[in-house]
Parts: structure tokens; sequence; C-alpha cells
């Protein structure tokens, strides 16, 4: 069953245009040193680990071909270690494996949240082994390396690492208590825990003291009732037109759907209380931790991220297995509860799939590809994009031409820019090019156009390209 996930999501893979947020990882590690490159990950308020993983692929010059692999491989392993280790049916496995987020977003957009199936379904076959009596201690240190490891994933997780650290020593302190002493080996994956902990808060403050999406005022109650919205969307939608920036819908279906999806996870949160008790507090914590991420710094939701809080509710499940286990009613509550929100999550995951085979994820391939054949690449010819952060995917595409921000600096990787305002002079003889995208169409009477990108998935890599001298 593996090997056919990996074969399908693999042609996802190959039919996927690559866009800024993605070619970001690439391009920080292949134009910045290493000093460099951690200050401006910090900058931006993101843990390192999945840098790190790239960063040996992109320094011996791979393409971001080898970034996309790692996360197809990763989720391809998370599907292998599902059917040889989940204590759930094999069919609630194969809608797991059909969700719209495992079957789509996590292997397709290579991003940082890929890797996190593989190392929650890992954290969870391993979890009967750390709380046999004896546990051995390749597993106690593992299990507490992984914990760590989805700590310095993305910040939304660190609610859910804090919360698994917090259950791994509340049950090896009760054994260590019974033995009346502390293992060394107990010791030392505390300190493991430690380590992995830190480094996420301190991210967090330099990017709270470098970038102003960071810093919100205490929002109001409609802005958190719209953000709670655009999370519930995310677990149905195969409707709206940009499948990173759902919009929450209107209409009988939108409510229909909005309220199954709330009587599910409320009806999941039920059962898995009355599975276990810290189970429940654990899972309430990961999950409310993640959306106050959201409500206190994003103003957009993206579903890759807000489909990992199915995964959690899936590993929360997975582990209460070995929780009173004469119980067993719960489970095949839960069981059925996972199911319908799998169930709920599949034609969104079918839909982008069908789209984005179809059509231009990005349009920035097609740009960059019409401009390496229509502009050539001579000292005096500068391309310049009003909004740098939307250019990056035609950056990576170009390689060696180079595109400029409005002060004339070769854009290498994500910075935040104001307003584009033209900065600089040219000589007689220079060509000037500008790239728009696609909410600047209002601009594009006052420019010669030179060419116009397809439509792409993502509205704002729409692009335009025109001429100013």
């Amino acid at each position: 069953m593996s090997f056919i996930y990996a074969a399908l999501t693999f042609v996802w893979v190959q039919h996927h245009e690559l866009w800024a947020d993605e070619v970001n990882v690439y391009l920080i590690l292949k134009n910045l040193s290493f000093g460099q490159a951690l200050m401006h990950i910090s900058a931006e308020g993101h843990p390192f680990l999945f840098y790190m993983l790239c960063l040996p692929f992109v320094k011996m010059g791979f393409s971001m071909f080898s970034v996309q692999m790692i996360c197809h491989a990763a989720c391809s392993a998370a599907v292998f270690i599902l059917f040889r280790f989940s204590p759930f049916p094999f069919v609630l496995n194969l809608l797991f494996s059909l969700s719209a987020g495992m079957f789509y977003f996590f292997p397709v957009i290579c991003r940082s949240y890929s890797i996190l199936p593989l190392l929650l379904l890992l954290l969870a076959a391993l979890y009967p082994k750390i709380k046999e009596n004896n546990a051995d201690c390749k597993y106690v240190l593992l299990y507490a390396f992984l914990i760590a490891c989805a700590a310095n994933t993305h910040i939304v997780m660190y609610g859910f690492a804090v919360s698994l650290a917090l259950l791994f020593f509340c049950d090896t302190y009760k054994k260590s208590k019974l033995f009346g002493e502390t293992p060394k080996k107990i010791l030392s994956a505390y300190f493991v825990l430690l380590l992995g902990l830190i480094p996420p808060i301190f991210t967090v403050f330099i990017g709270l003291s470098k970038n102003s999406v960071y810093r919100r005022s205490i929002p109001e109650i409609s802005y958190i009732y719209g953000v709670c919205k655009k999370i519930i969307v995310n677990f149905y939608d195969f409707i709206s037109p940009d499948l990173s920036l759902r919009e929450p819908l209107t209409g009988i279906f939108a409510i229909f759907a909005s309220s199954a999806v709330i009587l599910i996870i409320i009806m999941f949160f039920f059962y898995l209380k009355k599975k276990s008790a810290k189970m429940l507090y654990a899972a309430l914590f990961s999950v409310f931790f993640q959306i106050g991420i959201y409500i206190a710094s994003y103003s957009y939701i993206l579903p890759y991220r807000i489909l990992l809080i199915p995964l959690i509710l899936f590993f929360f499940s997975w582990i209460s297995f070995y929780e009173k286990k004469e119980d067993s009613v719960y489970q095949k509550y839960l069981g059925f509860i996972l199911a319908a929100l799998f169930i709920i999550s599949i034609p969104g995951g079918l839909y982008a799939i069908s789209r984005d085979y179809k059509e231009n994820f990005s349009s920035a391939k097609e740009m960059a590809e019409y401009i390496k054949s229509s502009i050539p690449d001579t000292p005096n010819t500068y391309i310049f994009a009003t909004v740098p952060a939307n250019a990056l995917g035609i950056a990576y595409y170009l390689d060696k031409q180079p595109i400029y921000d409005y002060e004339k600096r070769r854009i290498y990787c994500y910075t935040p820019s104001p307003d584009f305002f033209l900065k600089t002079s040219f000589n007689h003889g220079d060509k000037v090019y500008l790239i728009l995208y696609k909410e600047e169409e209002h601009l594009l009477n006052q420019f010669k156009v030179m060419y116009k990108t397809k439509h792409s998935i993502l509205a704002f890599e729409t692009f335009y390209l025109v001429s100013l001298i």
C-alpha cells in the first residue's frame, strides 16, 4: 500500500509548479552563508530543522527537486509506518492516507510541515515501547529526540511538543518513583528534550523583534471569529479557486459542512476524555496552541497548517490505545469519528490534485521560461519585481539571470519590502522591465505589456511582464 501511495503522490509532485514559499528555503541556503542563513531564518521566526535537512543537498548543488524528494519520502515513510504499526483497522489507515493533507498538501507542497506526519507516526509507533517498565534506553532517547524534532519544525507544533514532553515526564517520573531512583537514560532523555525545546523560543523572540507580522494588538472578537471560520473551511473546502488562501464560504453547504466538522471534533474530544483524560488535555493544548498562534500572528490561514490538526488528533487517538485497554468501545468510537473527519477532507484533496495537475499552481515557471527565451541576459538589462516575495519562484527558475527589488538589489530570498518605488537611474540603451502580479492589473495601462502568464491557482502568482524603457 505504501508503494502505491508513493507512486501516485510522486506523479502529483512531478506536475506541481513551485511557488515562493517553497523555493524560499532553497534560495536562503544557496545564496547565504551558514551564519547569514541562521539569522535570516530566525528573523522569519522559523525553527531550523527543515533547513538543516535540506542544507547538504543544496550545498552539493542539487536542485529544488531534492527538497521535494525529502518531503515526498517523509510522507511515503509515514504511510509505511502507518500500515506496518498502526493499531487501527485497514479502512481507517486507508482513509487517513487519502485525506487531503496526506494525499496532496504534505507530500506535494514541500514545506517543513511535510516531515511532520513521519515524526508523529514514529512517535506513535514508539509510544508502547517507552511505556514498558524497563524500556530500552535507545527507544527512550529516540522518543525524546523525535519530540525535540517536532518542536523544531514550525512554531505551530511547539504546543504539541510541550504537551508530549509533559506526558513523557509524568510517565517516566512515576516509574522513577516506583523504582526508587531516576535512571540515567531518563535523565539523558530530559536533557535531549530541554535542548530541543529551547531553540524555537529564541527564534520566536528574534522574529518578534525583526518582523512586524508577529506583533499584533489584542484582536477583536470579529477577527478571532473570522480566523476560526477559515480554520474550519480548510477541513472540507473543495470549491475555493485559490488552494492556498481558502476563504469562508456561504450558503447551505457551508453551514452544513462547518457544523459537521465542529460536531465531529467535539465528539472526538468527548470520547478521548472517556478513554484518557490526560490525552484529552494534551490534545486540547496542542490544538488550541496552534489556533492561538494563528489568531496572534497570521492574517491568512493555509490548509497544510490546518490539516495538521487531524494529524494531531490521529496521533492522540493512536497512543490512547495503550491507556485503559479495557475501554475498547471508546476506541471504536474514536475510530469512527476520525474516519468521518478524513472522509470530509478527501474531496478537497482530490480537487486540489486535479487542479494542480491541469493548471499552473504558480505561474513563476512560465514567466521564467518567457524571460529566458525573450529577454537577453545582458549587463544593460534590468528586471524588477514590485513584490519581491511573490517573485521568488521566478528568481529560482531563472537561476543566474537576476531579478531586482526597488533598490536595485538582487532578489535572493524573502525580505519584507515597502511599496515599490524605483530609486535608481538608468543609462541610454538600458532595457528595463517590471514584473507585476494579478492584484496590480490596474497599473497595466501605464506600461507596454510584454507578456501575461496563464491564470495560476495561487492568484498572487499570476504575473505580467511590462517594459519601462
